[in-house]
């Protein structure tokens, strides 16, 4: 999905080829975590993607096409603009699995492909975790109301902007929340029905 010069994409396992998206939309949905420099919400795309199978590696690949611009409302905030970092947080049906801090200065995409994991990003063995797809939830079939701001049966990429600090609990002051990607994933079957709008009427 593109929104102005960012592009946000899933990739299948170490495939070059990112999955397809379907009935791409953009909505605008209250955001409370940036108020009140987001008194009137903050742009959410929403697309459907089909679904890998449930615990396969997948990696997201974010890019800018141009050099990345910060909004009016976060250079009012502060007086160093340059200092602005743009942080993407991951979340699988509403649950944090991972982030990535990038700069003004990103050249070329940048891929996500590690989790948290269960224990600060490692596996039983001690090795780093990879992003694992998530099953597909069959009760999102009985929905008879679809909300584009609802976290089940989505994978939700969150970019905020935010300024550094020196301190070790909190590390990043987040400013304003520019942007959600949400992926809505279904097996080609369902997407076909979710798509179709026989069970789903937005909210």
């Amino acid at each position: 999905m593109r929104y102005e010069n960012w592009d946000v994409l899933l990739f299948p396992g170490s495939d070059h080829v990112p999955l397809k998206e379907f009935r791409t939309e953009c909505h605008v949905v209250p955001d409370p975590e940036s108020l009140p420099l987001s008194r009137h919400g903050v742009p959410t795309l929403n697309t459907f993607v089909p679904s890998l199978l449930y615990n396969s590696p997948f990696s997201i690949s974010i890019l800018s096409w141009g050099n990345p611009s910060v909004s009016q409302a976060t250079r009012s905030y502060s007086n160093h603009p340059e200092l602005v970092l743009f942080e993407f947080q991951v979340y699988i049906d509403g649950r944090p699995v991972s982030t990535a801090i990038l700069d003004q200065n990103m050249k070329g995409p940048y891929s996500i492909q590690h989790s948290f994991g269960a224990f600060y990003g490692l596996t039983k063995n001690g090795e780093i975790d990879t992003l694992r797809f998530p099953p597909f939830h069959d009760g999102i079939l009985l929905q008879r109301i679809w909300n584009p701001a609802d976290d089940f049966g989505r994978i939700k990429i969150i970019m905020t902007e935010s300024f550094p600090r020196d301190s070790v609990t909190m590390p990043f002051e987040r400013v304003k929340n520019v942007v959600v990607f949400s992926f809505q994933h279904a097996p080609l079957g369902a997407c076909k029905i979710l798509l179709d709008g026989v069970l789903l009427q937005t909210n």
